[in-house]
């Protein structure tokens, strides 16, 4: 069915998603772009750096620089990216189930105490911050490098559809095994650096491009189990409880 003009304009100014991002596919816990580039995130707890001593900031920047080290240079890409929300996350749910007194006054007062912090959180009284690291690698570039064949030796062109869907899947896997070894180095440095890393899936490699292009929408992308290394950690108070 054809698209009205009204339609069309409003596709222009508001485009769906997929249509934003250069993306083809989720899959094996990376991200497939549009250029055969394969993509890893990570969430993080980060550094404590403003109260730590100055051994131990010596110590996180001189992980910090390994961990840059043991990236290829020109095949790899790194991107930090730090976010500050306004909400609290899942505390409430750890709260309620941290409750272990049967009396009913102080099942009432704490009641009363989360519908107040919840009333907080809706006027942007907590904050909570937000760490993700993504590694960007480019198979084409690497190989190009490293003197590696772009594409595999053999049969090229066949007509069975079956045989070619095979074969992409199999060069994907060889592809994706290449990348998991570079992150596994990458991954002992993150460890090294107690920076807490936790893989991203699918699901949340998915909602978090989301959350970066609509900070103002994020009810459905900070609600998932991919928030919860920044659960576990006190709220930021900008006004007293």
């Amino acid at each position: 069915m054809p698209l009205t003009l009204e339609k069309h304009e409003r596709k222009l100014h508001d485009p769906a998603l997929c249509e934003e991002l250069p993306v083809r596919d989720y899959l094996d816990n990376v991200v497939v772009r549009t250029n055969g580039s394969l993509v890893a995130g990570y969430e993080m707890k980060g550094l404590t750096s403003y109260f730590a001593s100055d051994e131990g900031r010596d110590r996180g920047k001189l992980m910090l620089e390994a961990l840059l080290r043991s990236l290829p240079e020109q095949s790899m890409r790194v991107q930090f990216r730090f976010e500050v929300v306004e909400d609290l996350g899942d505390l409430f749910e750890q709260y309620a189930a941290g409750q272990r007194s049967e009396r009913s006054e102080i099942i009432a007062l704490d009641a009363l105490r989360v519908e107040r912090w919840r009333t907080k959180e809706i006027n942007g009284a907590y904050m909570r911050p937000l760490l993700h690291v993504y590694f960007i690698w480019d198979p084409v570039v690497h190989h190009r490098i490293s003197g590696k064949p772009l594409k595999p030796r053999g049969e090229i062109f066949s007509l069975s559809a079956r045989k070619s869907i095979e074969r992409t899947r199999r060069e994907h896997q060889e592809l994706l095994s290449e990348f998991e070894s570079l992150l596994r180095g990458a991954e002992t440095a993150l460890e090294a650096a107690e920076l807490g890393a936790r893989r991203l899936n699918d699901e949340e490699l998915l909602l978090k491009p989301n959350g970066h292009s609509t900070p103002c929408a994020r009810t459905g992308a900070h609600t998932d189990a991919g928030r919860s290394n920044f659960n576990t950690q006190a709220p930021v108070n900008r006004s007293p409880m």
